[in-house]
């Protein structure tokens, strides 16, 4: 069997077994929230109406971490696989924390910008040529990681952050995570860049995310809680930047665009009309779409969202800036028709 084939064969593999394994621990972990009575209560600001489990995102790093203690033994270039660990490890540690009763902003904030931090070192072992032909340009690596490092980090959290904000109604992390992270893994092997980073491991937490999605999809039996949703912002985002990093800049910015748009432009506009930002609320898009057709019509429209970045994602490996603008206006209409369906919808909450 030739090398390739080989590759594929461990993507696959590990995508599968990421898949079981979340499948089997998710249902474990509901059985624990059960008993230890941790429930997500329905308020005024939630888009669910009966008491539902949180925490079940335990499954899906359960399953990513087992699934990637196997892989890794089959490659060797994987060194950076134990930062990224531990960032994952820092964070599920105080979202758990959190989901179990609360933490302050700052204490949540401060550790995720030391988890950040340290996957973003991990990152410069994966070994992308793009990080490593900085040099080439005439800066020095501690100038670059001066002058850049602080912007990228801050980046990088809002993207954490982004990604538990999104994290509303049931299904629509697990479809993000799926959609973007094989679409990546797609374009990866197209260009031929089939490297771990970017197609098996990215593959293995898809997987983990779908197996999940068994039990979240709507009527959701467990939601993902902060212990699954933060880790999941650190894990896309690392595999993001691993993707930029080896010169898929325009993709990676692609493919994520409508989970950027929709939270960035919901904290702006929050903001703007002097509303307290860190408040739990129901203003983004996809939840005032979901209040009219419904959480399964709203991830649907999502998912065929994401489907056509995924297509502008491939067109930009030949023409990026037509793509990437194109992609602007995609997301555009996406959050339009959202927005329309808010409006004139039936009414019919299958909440």
């Amino acid at each position: 069997m030739g090398l390739q084939n080989t590759f594929l064969l461990l993507a696959a593999g590990g995508f599968t077994l990421a898949l079981c394994i979340s499948l089997v621990a998710t249902r474990v972990v509901l059985g624990h929230l059960r008993r230890r009575n941790v429930l997500d209560i329905p308020n005024e600001r939630s888009s669910h109406v009966i008491p539902t489990p949180r925490g079940g995102g335990w499954g899906v790093v359960i399953a990513t971490v087992l699934a990637s203690a196997v892989l890794v033994a089959f490659t060797p270039d994987a060194d950076w696989v134990a930062g990224l660990g531990v960032a994952v490890l820092i964070v599920v540690v105080l979202s758990w924390r959190d989901d179990l009763g609360g933490l302050p902003v700052r204490v949540r904030l401060a550790a995720q910008f030391a988890a950040a931090g340290i996957a973003l070192a991990a990152l410069f072992w994966t070994g992308a040529p793009h990080l490593e032909a900085i040099a080439s340009y005439g800066f020095s690596a501690t100038a670059v990681l001066l002058i850049a490092g602080p912007i990228v980090l801050t980046g990088y959290v809002w993207f954490i952050n982004l990604y538990n904000f999104m994290d509303g109604i049931d299904g629509i992390s697990a479809i993000e995570t799926g959609s973007v992270l094989i679409a990546m893994a797609a374009i990866a092997t197209h260009a031929g860049a089939a490297v771990p980073v970017l197609v098996i491991y990215p593959l293995i937490c898809a997987g983990a995310a779908l197996g999940f999605l068994a039990w979240n999809w709507h009527p959701a039996k467990v939601f993902l809680g902060d212990v699954g949703s933060v880790p999941l912002g650190i894990l896309v985002g690392f595999f993001l930047l691993a993707f930029a990093g080896y010169g898929f800049l325009v993709p990676a910015m692609i493919l994520p665009l409508y989970y950027i748009a929709d939270s960035t432009l919901t904290l702006l506009r929050r903001l703007l009309r002097g509303e307290k930002v860190w408040q739990a609320h129901r203003t983004h898009w996809y939840q005032r779409a979901s209040r009219s057709i419904g959480h399964r019509n709203t991830v649907l429209i999502v998912l065929a969202g994401n489907a056509g970045l995924a297509l502008l994602a491939f067109f930009a490996l030949s023409q990026p800036l037509a793509a990437f603008v194109l992609a602007i206006l995609w997301t555009a209409l996406l959050l339009s028709l959202l927005s329309h369906l808010a409006k004139t919808g039936n009414g019919v909450i299958d909440a």
